[in-house]
């Protein structure tokens, strides 16, 4: 008896961005390897549909999808969470630095 894996990744091939390639190579070196993998990902994406699909298509389930942070973004604008985000970012670099 083979061993299941539930891969659940937003970015999976046909569309095309660097996270769908690298999650469409691990599903298929995963079935090259002997795993019963099925797949759930995101229906409709807003990136060209160009990546070949290199498993067994039936074996991959694309859902409905909701951006979560829509609301906040559509009250605060995107230049202010972009604004927020890098603020954020360069505190987080500042205090993991270490010190020899």
């Amino acid at each position: 008896m083979s061993k299941k894996i539930l891969f659940i990744t937003y970015h999976f091939p046909p569309y095309n961005c660097i996270g769908a390639l690298r999650t469409g190579k691990t599903v298929k070196k995963l079935t090259d390897l002997g795993y019963d993998v099925r797949v759930i990902s995101a229906s409709n994406q807003s990136l060209p549909k160009h990546l070949p699909m290199e498993v067994d298509v039936d074996k991959v389930f694309y859902t409905d999808w909701f951006d979560v942070n829509w609301p906040i973004n559509k009250l605060l604008g995107a230049k202010s969470i972009t604004s927020l985000k890098n603020k954020i970012g360069r505190k987080n670099n500042i205090n993991s630095k270490i010190i020899g």
